[in-house]
């Protein structure tokens, strides 16, 4: 697949309507927001004491794990979250959650903001001792003193 930057463009233009609620929410929870790669894709990013979370809307990949090429109101989204804790040797622990998989984009705008802060609550309700037990790790190995 050969998608040109021009069709990137186009593709992360199909998150403009959408900018208004995230805005909205972000304020009132008082978190982050950016575009992020080429590929559609926002993050939302706040914290919890010592956890970190991100809040991911995303468009999906096609049923042959390829990027769309083009949009269309049939196009699927997701709306995930994660929360990190890095550990004393400096390795990642996570848990994530994924509230809509596979939404068309079509049915997005009329559930977005209270989607949002469905996953939002569910992130933080997400406890520091849940995390430490996650056996799902990534970066930081254990360095040599």
């Amino acid at each position: 697949m050969n998608v040109s930057e021009e069709g990137f463009i186009a593709l992360a233009a199909s998150f403009i309507p959408l900018e208004p609620i995230i805005d909205k929410f972000c304020a009132m929870r008082k978190l982050s927001w950016e575009h992020s790669g080429r590929y559609p894709r926002i993050i939302m990013r706040g914290s919890n004491g010592s956890l970190e979370f991100r809040i991911y809307l995303w468009m999906c990949l096609d049923s042959d794990g390829r990027r769309f090429e083009e949009f269309n109101l049939q196009t699927p989204f997701e709306l995930s979250g994660i929360v990190e804790l890095t550990m004393e040797n400096s390795e990642v622990r996570y848990v994530t959650r994924t509230l809509w998989q596979g939404k068309e984009w079509a049915l997005i705008a009329a559930e977005l903001e209270s989607a949002l802060h469905t996953l939002c609550d569910e992130l933080l309700s997400v406890t520091t001792s849940e995390v430490e037990g996650s056996t799902k790790v990534r970066g930081g190995l254990t360095s040599s003193k």
